[in-house]
């Protein structure tokens, strides 16, 4: 028996489920992998940088076909593997490329200091939206749980996910670190950032700079992707231990 008849899986989630892992994980992680660390290899003119994002890719796609049947089943394994896992290789390779600019500009002193300003950004914006995600989940606690949820046999509509929406929280809790804050940051110096690599074409070093400035606020803003995902998964994991059985993909009919 298949996993899809023995776990009672009904036909439009396994097809969305076969979608994610063939295009989200068996294609996509080596074109993201090959095609990252090309870039990598290209900025310093270094294979190592291009390892660095190969070895990366490497993890990821070797647990995702390890965990496989995990990722068609159980619903926090599929947020973590094809989900989560694929947005932290994005970030992974984006702090690679940063770094590898940071490196042929200042040398390891340059990674050092980045990194170490990453780490402690990163830790507070993490802890932020961790906050931030537990007040949107409660904003919309009584349709997760009664709807994307089917507790008593152990079900996630796989097809609709939670409803995470932020516009009941955004009228209370301050907006300066919010992800569409930085975004439009980006968005805004985007063009002239562009346009001036463009008449400084003859110099390769600018053009090596304004994708080293852009990446940093990509860096950061992504975590409150990355965060939304492991705060699903979190839940999903606290629903299990609640009810004492796994969470499967798919409502029964």
């Amino acid at each position: 028996m298949n996993l899809k008849d023995k776990y009672l899986i009904n036909n439009a989630t396994w097809l969305k489920l076969k979608g994610y892992y063939i295009k989200g994980i068996l294609l996509g992680f080596p074109f993201l992998s090959i095609s990252f660390a090309f870039m990598a290899w290209a900025i310093n003119d270094n294979i190592a940088w291009g390892k660095a994002v190969l070895f990366s890719g490497a993890i990821f796609y070797a647990s995702s076909l390890l965990f496989w049947r995990f990722i068609f089943v159980r619903s926090k394994y599929t947020l973590l593997f094809a989900n989560w896992g694929a947005l932290t290789f994005i970030e992974i390779c984006f702090i690679i490329l940063s770094s590898a600019c940071a490196f042929r500009f200042f040398g390891t002193i340059g990674v050092f200091v980045q990194s170490a300003f990453l780490l402690i950004a990163g830790v507070f914006l993490c802890r932020h939206y961790y906050i931030f995600f537990n007040k949107v989940w409660d904003s919309h606690k009584r349709h997760n749980e009664t709807i994307v949820l089917d507790l008593k046999n152990g079900r996630y509509d796989f097809l609709n996910n939670f409803d995470m929406n932020e516009a009941k929280v955004k009228k209370t809790i301050n907006q300066r670190l919010s992800n569409p804050a930085i975004m439009n940051i980006v968005a805004f110096i985007s063009p002239v950032i562009v346009g001036s690599s463009l008449m400084l074409r003859g110099k390769p070093d600018i053009r090596i700079i304004i994708p080293w400035v852009l990446s940093i606020p990509f860096i950061l803003g992504w975590l409150k992707v990355l965060v939304a995902v492991f705060y699903n998964f979190r839940k999903i994991s606290y629903y299990e231990k609640k009810i004492g059985k796994p969470i499967i993909n798919g409502l029964l009919d």
